[in-house]
């Protein structure tokens, strides 16, 4: 995904991660509705500058491709955890880190982090490249 796509996300009102799960979400069979809902509290570093949401969107978008459910299957187990983790290492090598607060250079839970990144304007500028390498790194993923 380009980030001129992903722009147009963003300017619907997506945040990072709920972009990120967008990209993905026609292949996955659901909705953006849902998708949407499913990723709205994990943008920003789950609104703490934590893991960045580009990362948690596409590790959503892996558990609901290569997931399990009740029956247990260790095989799916092995192959979701070697998906994320391939995903967190790739994105980290493409882009230093998989945390917010290290990705902005601030910290965007404190007022005067989020200030430095308004200033910046790095959710305009550096935001929407992360979600597209996101989108790559998981779209290659998701092809396997």
């Amino acid at each position: 995904m380009t980030v001129e796509e992903i722009f147009t996300f963003l300017t619907k009102g997506a945040n990072c991660s709920q972009a990120v799960l967008l990209s993905a979400a026609e292949e996955l069979g659901i909705s953006q509705e849902t998708a949407m809902k499913i990723a709205a509290g994990f943008g920003g570093g789950m609104y703490s500058a934590d893991t960045c949401g580009c990362v948690t969107g596409a590790i959503m978008a892996l558990g609901l491709k290569y997931g399990w459910d009740f029956t247990g299957n260790q095989s799916y187990r092995d192959t979701c955890r070697e998906k994320i983790l391939e995903f967190k290492e790739r994105f980290k090598e493409e882009n230093g880190s998989i945390y917010c607060r290290e990705l902005l250079g601030a910290d965007i839970s404190t007022p005067e982090g989020a200030a430095e990144v308004e200033q910046k304007n790095l959710k305009q500028e550096l935001c929407p490249k992360l979600m597209a390498s996101a989108s790559e790194i998981l779209a290659d993923l998701l092809d396997d």
